[in-house]
């Protein structure tokens, strides 16, 4: 049975978890656009190896969730967004390249731990009848984030930079069609530009923080009080054959995304698109997640958590093998691209709440957070080795950046064949689930 006091800290610690969340969307927003352009101009070789960042820092955020069951959610997340405000301001004014790099990893660490966190934490304050709602909630305003810092990032840009060369935002922004025909004088103040954008989303690191603080936390929460939390951790909790098949899905997943995503800007600019262009259809995929995941909970209902996760996926790969071909043959290019990359982001993100709650169904309550961590430790393993793949061999020329885009649909396409294949029988349909908050 739920207690009444229980119930009212599950709605407002989802509700501020929620708002974090959103603040942290703007932060992505920012990572994979406005970041990137930027590291791209003042550190390539930190750029080009971004994936083997995000791999390492999705390992060390796992490890870091193994502490949830001593100091709790609350701790982690305001230890994350101290550290990620913290480390965007040493990529801002540090010019050493091996100061940069810790910058850049200790910020992707701290805005990754919400994303290890996000399962556990809401698992922990939801049951059958809530969880979708709230999992869904919780990825819709993360995009509305996510949105707004990725709308914003280029055409700020652009105007800081027209505003230095007492130009016109429409000839600046033809400036920034061409970053290499640029003299010295333009693309420092181009770099300028960057940085003074950076420096307006260090604030909302900052505002990320005040909802933390009014998370209500208790010990139950995260740990429980059953026996099993008296004893060593049961490695076998965690190694059921539907644990192992979901950390094998995950990734072939994590590869796939990892060979594009964090180039996405970087690809459209070889192929001709100018700076606010590439901000605009960047802005694109997150209102195709606007427009797709509100049926995220109606298809699950329909047709199951596990049909829904995989149609949706393979559905995507047709998109992403358009994108790699650059479009169509007397097409403008900027129109497919920008149509195919609405749908492969609509399509592949509205599966997030299932992507991350379904996992959570496979373990114990207080075994949540260290299956939650492996996920991301097996993530990280998978991003660090395509970091280096990309970068000692796809990305020695342009056009690594297409053929990552094949690469992707065909290992999307694999993954969902297991999906499908191991886990409908069992998963496939929504299964009435009630947990134990009084353990």
């Amino acid at each position: 049975m739920l207690t009444a006091s229980f119930k009212k800290r599950e709605s407002f610690n989802c509700l501020m978890f929620i708002i974090v969340y959103c603040f942290i969307g703007v932060l992505n927003g920012i990572l994979f656009d406005v970041l990137m352009t930027f590291l791209q101009l003042t550190s390539s070789e930190i750029a080009g190896s971004f994936p083997t960042f995000l791999g390492a820092a999705a390992f060390i955020s796992a490890g870091l969730m193994f502490a949830v069951t001593k100091i709790g959610y609350k701790k982690i997340m305001l230890f994350g967004a101290i550290t990620a405000a913290l480390s965007l301001s040493l990529i801002i004014f540090s010019n050493e390249i091996f100061i940069k790099s810790a910058g850049v990893l200790l910020l992707i660490t701290g805005m990754t731990l919400f994303d290890v966190i996000i399962a556990p934490f809401l698992s922990s304050y939801t049951n059958s009848s809530n969880k979708n709602f709230y999992f869904t909630a919780a990825f819709y305003t993360s995009v509305i984030g996510s949105l707004f810092g990725t709308f914003t990032g280029g055409p700020l840009i652009v105007s800081f930079f027209s505003a230095k060369l007492n130009i016109s935002y429409e000839a600046a922004n033809v400036l920034t069609k061409s970053i290499a025909s640029l003299s010295d004088f333009q693309k420092g103040v181009y770099i300028e530009a960057h940085k003074k954008v950076l420096m307006l989303f260090i604030l909302v690191l900052i505002f990320s923080m005040v909802p933390i603080f009014f998370i209500k936390e208790t010990k139950q929460d995260y740990c429980g009080t059953t026996e099993r939390n008296k004893t060593k951790f049961n490695f076998k909790a965690v190694c059921s054959k539907y644990a192992l098949l979901f950390l094998l899905y995950v990734v072939i997943c994590k590869i796939a995304v990892s060979l594009i995503v964090p180039y996405v800007s970087i690809y459209l600019g070889t192929l001709g698109i100018n700076r606010a262009s590439v901000s605009i259809i960047m802005t694109t995929q997150y209102f195709a997640i606007l427009v797709f995941m509100p049926f995220a909970p109606l298809f699950i209902k329909k047709f199951g958590q596990i049909n829904m996760l995989a149609w949706f996926c393979l559905a995507a790969v047709p998109f992403m093998l358009l994108i790699g071909n650059g479009g169509i043959p007397g097409i403008s290019t900027v129109a497919v691209i920008s149509t195919s990359l609405f749908f492969r982001s609509g399509l592949i993100n509205a599966t997030s709440p299932v992507f991350s709650s379904l996992p959570m169904e496979l373990v114990e309550k207080e075994y949540r957070p260290a299956y939650s961590s492996i996920l991301f430790i097996a993530q990280g393993i998978s991003q660090t080795i395509t970091g280096i793949f990309a970068k000692k061999l796809l990305f020695k020329t342009n056009s690594g950046y297409s053929k990552a885009y094949f690469i992707a649909g065909i290992l999307f396409a694999l993954a969902q064949v297991i999906l499908i294949i191991n886990f409908t029988k069992v998963y496939g349909k929504p299964r009435k689930i009630v947990y134990d908050y009084n353990r």
